[in-house]
């Protein structure tokens, strides 16, 4: 098509050269993949083996929680019973697009 239209194409790359320039997407790469991985990311859970949650902490994200990934590890919970009885979560891993666990 670029060969049969190389008028077309130049125009189109110019038009994407202004958008580019103007919403500073420039340089282009495709590293993308790469630059989301949390390894490399700096982070508040590294090394750390203990970790505190308090009541109405949800969706914490994996780069801000514990590596539970391919390694064995315990969790304990302090929790307070009414006496009529209760029911619920009390911790899950995983999200709605992947099968999780729940305790």
């Amino acid at each position: 098509m670029a060969a049969k239209n190389p008028d077309k194409l130049r125009e189109l790359q110019d038009a994407f050269d202004v958008e580019a320039r103007k919403f500073n997407v420039y340089p282009l790469d495709s590293s993308f993949a790469s630059r989301v991985d949390p390894a490399i990311r700096p982070s508040l859970t590294r090394g750390r083996s203990e970790f505190v949650y308090y009541p109405g902490m949800i969706r914490i994200p994996e780069g801000s929680a514990p590596d539970f990934k391919n390694k064995s590890w315990t969790i304990a919970a302090e929790v307070a019973i009414p006496r009529g009885g209760a029911n619920g979560v009390l911790a899950t891993i995983g999200g709605a697009s992947a099968a999780g666990h729940c305790w």
